[in-house]
């Protein structure tokens, strides 16, 4: 938050202040919270080092190290300050993701299952009839999610011409139910793509029969 962001970046520059642009690298380990966060100091000090990104939750892994928003929160709202900033570098690390509760890779699905509703094609087909279950399943569409979520990234990477919001499916409503429950972010991304969902039958969009195939997925 804005709240908190002057009493870390006055204990960074303590260490930092002696140091020149080119020797400093900003490395954040931690959930997309983190990562948002950690990547707008480093977009920030001294105008801007190097930002180095390891996710350590499969929500992270999937969503928040790829597409260079960082942001800040304000008054309880979430994302209000922010800047577009891509990491040199993002390492998943298998041990560290693998290591997270089984519940929390079975949360993150919904980002995955978003992201292949996006992009379909091949991966999307085998992800939906899939038999794995958990982080074996997330392990195994990662790169494939990420590389789709690249692709609409690229066609408007700043946020100006508005394709990047396809990236909220789920999201709009998702986001509600996160700060009015206090829920998981991967709970109510999960809650809201169901929404979609049914929204998209409602307006004639989905089929019925397809709907129920990504409502049975989410009961993942």
């Amino acid at each position: 938050s804005i709240e908190t962001f002057p009493h870390h970046i006055t204990k960074l520059l303590k260490k930092a202040d002696q140091l020149s642009r080119d020797k400093l690298q900003v490395v954040a380990i931690g959930g997309g919270s983190v990562l948002d966060f950690a990547g707008f100091i480093a977009s920030t000090l001294k105008r801007g080092v190097q930002f180095v990104s390891i996710p350590s939750t499969w929500l992270a892994a999937v969503d928040a190290a790829h597409g260079g928003k960082t942001a800040l929160n304000v008054a309880a709202i979430k994302n209000q300050l922010g800047t577009f900033y891509n990491a040199k570098k993002i390492y998943l690390l298998k041990d560290l993701l693998f290591a997270q509760p089984e519940k929390l890779a079975n949360q993150a699905f919904a980002e995955l299952l978003k992201i292949s509703l996006i992009d379909g094609g091949a991966w999307a087909r085998s992800l939906h009839s899939s038999h794995l279950k958990g982080a074996k399943l997330m392990w195994k569409y990662l790169p494939s999610a990420i590389a789709a979520k690249y692709c609409v990234v690229k066609k408007d990477p700043y946020e100006k011409n508005g394709h990047r919001q396809i990236l909220n499916l789920g999201h709009t409503v998702g986001h509600v139910l996160e700060s009015f429950y206090n829920c998981s972010h991967g709970q109510a991304v999960c809650h809201g793509l169901d929404f979609a969902i049914k929204w998209s039958v409602q307006k004639k969009m989905l089929a019925p029969s397809e709907a129920l195939t990504y409502q049975e997925l989410l009961k993942l």
